[in-house]
This record gives C-alpha cells, sequence and structure tokens, in this order.
C-alpha cells in the first residue's frame, strides 16, 4: 500500500510537470525569478504605448540594478525600445510570456521580487482610453513601484488597470 501511494504522488508530480508544460510554462520561455525584474508588453503602433515609453525608460534608466524585458507584442520594430536597457521578446514567444504573466494590454507592466509579484498595471496614469491621455502624467505608477521595492525587497503593492490595446493570443 506504501508503495502504491509513493507512485500515485510521483504520478501527480508528473502529470502537474505535463500540465505546465501544455499552459506554457516550459523552460523554454522561463519567468526570471532571481534578483528584480519587470516585463514590460509594448507596441509601438499602440498610441498608448507611444504616450507611455519616456516615463517607462526614464523608470528602466533610474534601476540599472533591475532586470528589464520587452515583450515586444506584434511589433516589427526592435529598435522601439532601447537594447541598452531592455532584453526584448518578439513575436510568439513575447505573447507566450504575456499570456503566463496575465498581461492583456500593451502598454502593461509586471514587477516582479525574486518571483513574488510586487505591482502589475499601467506604466503611469497619463492613458485614459484607448487612444486618449493627458499630455503629461500626474502619477508615475511604475517608477513609484520600483521605489518602493528599492526601500523594501518584500513589498506588494495594489495592482492598476492599464489601459492600451488588447493583445491577441491568437498564437
Amino acid at each position: 500500500m506504501k508503495y502504491l501511494s509513493t507512485l500515485g504522488f510521483v504520478l501527480f508530480l508528473f502529470s502537474c510537470n505535463s500540465d505546465l508544460k501544455e499552459n506554457g510554462l516550459s523552460d523554454e520561455n522561463p519567468i526570471d525569478t532571481v534578483g528584480i525584474t519587470a516585463y514590460v508588453s509594448f507596441n509601438s503602433q499602440c498610441p498608448n504605448c507611444l504616450r507611455s515609453k519616456s516615463a517607462l525608460i526614464e523608470a528602466a534608466s533610474s534601476y540599472p540594478g533591475f532586470k528589464w524585458k520587452a515583450l515586444l507584442i506584434d511589433d516589427l520594430d526592435s529598435s522601439s525600445l532601447p537594447s541598452a536597457i531592455f532584453d526584448k521578446y518578439q513575436a510568439v514567444k513575447a505573447k507566450e510570456i504575456a499570456k503566463r504573466l496575465h498581461l492583456k494590454v500593451t502598454p502593461e507592466v509586471f514587477l516582479m521580487s525574486y518571483g513574488k509579484k510586487v505591482y502589475q498595471g499601467a506604466i503611469t496614469d497619463q492613458n485614459r482610453a484607448l487612444g486618449q491621455g493627458k499630455f503629461v502624467a500626474q502619477s508615475n505608477y511604475l517608477m513609484n513601484a520600483c521605489r518602493a521595492l528599492r526601500i523594501n525587497p518584500d513589498t506588494s503593492l495594489e495592482s492598476t488597470k492599464a489601459v492600451g490595446c488588447f493583445i491577441e493570443f491568437n498564437l
């Protein structure tokens, strides 16, 4: 009986591992769980991304010790964000990672510390609706999250609603 329960447990673990691989959580596209990492969905053709771009680059430049990963969704312009700051993923791989992180629009950020979600949502309060927004942001949510994370690595912040172009996940 003891062997059957052990065998059952081993089969359970194997099935969990298979489920993870089927849902895109394979070793081919690992989510970085070491250190502080920011994943940003971005599309240079989305007006909301263009409006948030300077705030995104400002935050990434201010925190060079963080890992910055750009998920270039439907973006053929690989130079849309500076390569010196951002590791870039394009096309199918970018969408797979975005799906795993539950990113739904561009631009949207997922900031994590050692595998734990710290913040998810808008970069700033600049975007009100698709193609509509303020000229100047009053709140830079990403910069605030980075500051909070620098002060307390165990912090967890409330998510904000990201407004932008929907990501089409028909992979």
